[in-house]
């Protein structure tokens, strides 16, 4: 018996530059796109900007962040590639991303992003229930193995403190202030005595008043994370986020609704 054959769903002209948790949001966009029309996703390249990464631009498929083997929608498996695996010859297609992929018969699909910043706010209007689609993409084991090799060097009940500094600073400049930092944290967990910050700032000396109140730790404290932000600041990101789940305490430098923050360093709402 002959299987059916594989459809494929892949986009071009992504030509926003932006930090890893924008481009994340538009992978899992595309995730979920694949999965209502029950397609193989062949990932794109995404840039990640260099103004979080000491000016250094990223073209990625976002593989070496993410690990695609394990990737589900509502708990269903989907298939993430990097590279289409075959040659699919007449039967393709592109189209715009505004169009319902719904009843497409073309073994590829392409959809065309120019112009597009966050795909998800165009997909949502296509596809009923969209946005309520449960997606998992897991950050590669490898930079997960970093943070859980240093969580017993975490004392009980301290703090970890996002603070980020290296652009919108006309929204956050106060809100990151160690002054600021130190009335969020006596008003919300005023017992701690440790305090990890996890920042983009390149002055190594600009939290140390906080050392006046706290045990201060940065990336600078543990020689891998160091290493690591030297080459890519997105993969420490990543590791200082997966860190922020063996503290008692987190506080985001943007409100947000994410259930995992006790508290916020600046009222406006954001991403981390």
């Amino acid at each position: 018996m002959r299987a059916n054959p594989v459809h494929y769903l892949s986009y071009v002209n992504l030509q926003v530059s932006a930090g890893i948790s924008h481009q994340r949001s538009n992978l899992i966009a595309m995730i979920k796109e694949a999965a209502v029309n029950q397609r193989t996703l062949i990932a794109p390249e995404f840039c990640l900007a260099g103004k979080h990464n000491l000016g250094r631009t990223i073209g990625t498929q976002l593989d070496e962040y993410f690990d695609f083997e394990r990737v589900n929608v509502d708990g269903q498996p989907l298939t993430v590639l990097t590279q289409c695996p075959e040659k699919i010859g007449h039967s393709l297609a592109t189209v715009n991303p505004d169009e319902s992929l719904m009843g497409r018969s073309e073994r590829w699909l392409i959809k065309d992003l120019g112009g597009i910043s966050l795909l998800r706010h165009t997909l949502q209007n296509l596809y009923p229930g969209f946005a309520d689609l449960a997606v998992r993409l897991p950050t590669r084991n490898s930079l997960l193995a970093i943070a859980n090799q240093l969580s017993s060097q975490i004392p009980p009940g301290a703090a970890w403190v996002h603070a980020r500094r290296s652009d919108r600073l006309q929204e956050t400049q106060h809100a990151t202030h160690p002054e600021h930092i130190h009335r969020i944290l006596q008003k919300i967990c005023p017992k701690i005595k440790t305090v990890y910050i996890a920042t983009d700032e390149r002055d190594a000396d600009f939290f140390s008043p906080l050392r006046r109140h706290y045990h201060l730790l940065t990336k600078a404290n543990f020689p891998s994370f160091e290493a690591l932000g030297s080459t890519d600041n997105y993969k420490l990101f990543l590791v200082e986020r997966e860190f922020a789940k063996f503290f008692t305490w987190r506080i985001s430098t943007f409100r947000t609704c994410n259930i995992n923050y006790h508290g916020f360093l600046c009222g406006r709402a954001g991403a981390q």
